[in-house]
């Protein structure tokens, strides 16, 4: 079992989104009123909310989670981000990453921080967020506590220097080139 979280180590990064996150939240919003968010936020380095983001910069992705009954076993959360058409371009989730929230309480508060680079193309993008209690492992099976499928965007801005990103997503690679010579011909 992953290592519990440590008990108010993130109080000060936990905020209500209020009126804002609440409205924009709201579009075909699904709940069962068992755990929610109550707030996403993507950030830069420096910690602060935006909406423009730089080729391949530090991103974080708080989420800010009340759980509002006991929840014995798994809650799992997770994010997908869309491009401009509704594709899921990049999917990350709890179980994925082996820290799902174990037996969560009423009343508990807990901040879910996804920490990467954006190394996307040039579009305008919606991150999707869940929250789901895990019934069943194999098959996967879950009761979806919360579903957002617009609780922030933002657009990645051109790849500078580097030029135009022909894929949807840039994957690090380790890259390698040799230089091979033919035995006769002259170096």
């Amino acid at each position: 079992a992953p290592p519990a979280p440590q008990a108010g180590s993130a109080a000060g990064l936990f905020t209500h989104g209020g009126p804002e996150f609440e409205n924009r939240a709201a579009f075909q919003r699904i709940q069962n009123g068992k755990a929610r968010f109550v707030n996403v936020q993507l950030l830069n380095a420096q910690g602060q909310p935006v909406a423009t983001v730089g080729y391949n910069h530090p991103l974080t992705l708080r989420m800010c989670i009340e759980v509002c009954t006991d929840i014995p076993g798994e809650l799992a959360c997770g994010y997908h981000i869309r491009d401009s058409n509704g594709v899921d371009v990049v999917y990350s989730d709890t179980l994925i990453e082996r820290k799902p929230i174990m037996n969560a309480r009423k009343g508990d508060r807990y901040v879910v921080d996804w920490s990467f680079a954006a190394a996307l193309k040039c579009d305008r993008y919606s991150i999707a967020v869940v929250l789901s209690i895990v019934q069943a492992r194999q098959p996967l099976q879950v009761d979806f506590c919360d579903f957002i499928p617009v609780s922030a965007a933002f657009t990645e801005e051109m790849m500078r220097p580097y030029g135009v990103l022909y894929g949807a997503v840039h994957v690090a690679n380790e890259v390698s080139v040799s230089l091979v010579r033919d035995e006769g011909r002259p170096a």
